[in-house]
């Protein structure tokens, strides 16, 4: 009976030891500002988000990420899968190249948009990352 105490106390001990090794709860990783703002443009134009959509643009390219979001007004759209990092520089702006889908649903008609076909051009302005546009 000593020896079945012994032994459970014994891997108690040790299970608790072990788990104090592993560090602590993981931080979650920073998301660069270009790439978080491309990802919240995306997410503002799914919902139709006017307001957020000019926030998170150039003043150059503000009228046409408008256009995208009123392109939308009469389907409902959401992200799937949608992963995004930072691809390289282009003169002033940083480039940011996403996967994933806008997938679009009229009445039951759905269609995919595919994210990849696009290169965001991103720049910092007044201390935000905006994004001015697109390559395709």
């Amino acid at each position: 009976m000593r020896r079945i105490l012994a032994l459970v106390f014994l891997t108690c001990l040790l299970a608790g030891l072990l788990s104090a090794c592993g560090g602590g709860t993981a931080q979650p990783t920073a998301v660069p500002g270009a790439v978080k703002a491309v990802q919240d443009y995306l997410q503002a134009v799914v919902v139709k988000d006017v307001n957020k959509v000019s926030t998170l643009s150039c003043k150059d390219w503000e009228q046409s990420a408008i256009q995208e979001v009123d392109s939308l007004q009469a389907v409902t759209a959401v992200l799937s899968g949608v992963a995004c990092a930072q691809s390289g520089t282009d003169a002033a702006n940083t480039l940011v190249k996403c996967q994933g889908k806008i997938l679009i649903t009229y009445n039951t008609d759905q269609q995919e948009f595919d994210l990849s076909l696009r290169t965001y051009e991103v720049s910092q302005s007044g201390g935000d990352w905006l994004v001015c546009g697109y390559q395709q």
